[in-house]
């Protein structure tokens, strides 16, 4: 990890603990980074770096950069908005816990890895474990206006908590189900949970986040198009194939 790079990734974190770096204006630089990935590279663009090029070392560097902006994400989002009153001595000191405690973690996840067939197995297991309670989440507030902001937490923590258990255990050989069948359970059962909590907590104020649902209005193209630029058409072109693709392998 020394090599090509790596000792610059322990640079920073180093920099992190010892409040050298402006974490506000590290967190404006995260927002700003995450819209442009998202918006610009393909889903997959790990993978995509690393084909292009990217050395370990240089891989290390994005790493170390994701444990970060993990840092200036509890930092800023979650621990800042609850305690207006911190100082930038009180957010340094946050930072440089919240950067050992990750560190500490991530090595020590480190060796599990060589337990998978493959870089690409690894990741795929790994997603099949986070992804499917965010979706859920992600779903349900933007489609249901009968969500809760209390259904969204509780199914966050306890669509992970499932995920961290089953996950374990698939890996001590206790839980041998495939993880792309283990994604939509998870799934369903985050969708469950969701709409449970809501049903038992009293309805949320619409109009206070009517902006955020999805209309079907936000379907449509922002100027007229062409139908084989439509994205609308790509995508239905996309499922299609999919559902092509599964029967034929079924």
């Amino acid at each position: 990890m020394m090599d090509n790079g790596g000792d610059k990734r322990i640079t920073y974190a180093h920099r992190v603990a010892r409040g050298g770096v402006d974490l506000e204006s590290r967190y404006k630089k995260a927002v700003v980074g995450g819209e442009i990935a998202t918006s610009l590279l393909p889903q997959g663009n790990d993978d995509a770096l690393q084909s292009k090029g990217f050395d370990e070392g240089s891989w290390q560097i994005v790493r170390g950069e994701q444990i970060c902006e993990g840092v200036v994400l509890i930092t800023m989002d979650f621990i800042k908005p609850k305690k207006q009153n911190l100082t930038s001595k009180d957010i340094a000191r946050i930072g440089r816990y919240t950067t050992l405690i990750l560190m500490v973690v991530a090595a020590s996840w480190a060796p599990m890895i060589q337990k998978f067939p493959g870089m690409f197995h690894y990741i795929q297991s790994a997603f099949a474990y986070v992804v499917p309670t965010v979706v859920a989440i992600f779903f349900m507030g933007m489609l249901w206006k009968r969500g809760s902001r209390n259904a969204a937490f509780w199914t966050l923590v306890s669509g992970h908590s499932l995920s961290l258990v089953l996950f374990v255990l698939s890996q001590t050989g206790y839980f041998n189900l495939h993880f792309t069948i283990t994604a939509g359970l998870l799934t369903a059962v985050s969708f469950g949970i969701f709409i449970l909590v809501s049903l038992l907590n009293p309805a949320p104020d619409v109009a206070e986040s009517e902006e955020v649902f999805w209309r079907k209005e936000d379907a449509k193209p922002a100027y007229p198009m062409p139908w084989y630029k439509d994205y609308r058409w790509h995508a239905a072109g996309i499922l299609l194939l999919t559902a092509l693709m599964i029967i034929g392998f079924f």
